[in-house]
């Protein structure tokens, strides 16, 4: 169970978790749509959220 809630415990990623649960499957670069977050650092956290199981392409 660690391994899949201590990637939630970031706050960009739980942020872009949130958004995914909430509006669906979206690219990179609408999840990158205004200010804050790179699209290096999207791409980053998707990756964490992969290797964990908690997204997939």
């Amino acid at each position: 169970r660690a391994l899949v809630f201590s990637p939630l415990g970031d706050e960009a990623r739980l942020r872009l978790v949130m958004r995914l649960c909430e509006d669906g499957p979206m690219s990179i670069a609408r999840l990158t749509d205004g200010p804050g977050i790179t699209r290096q650092a999207v791409t980053k956290h998707l990756n964490v959220l992969s290797d964990v199981g908690l997204l997939r392409s």
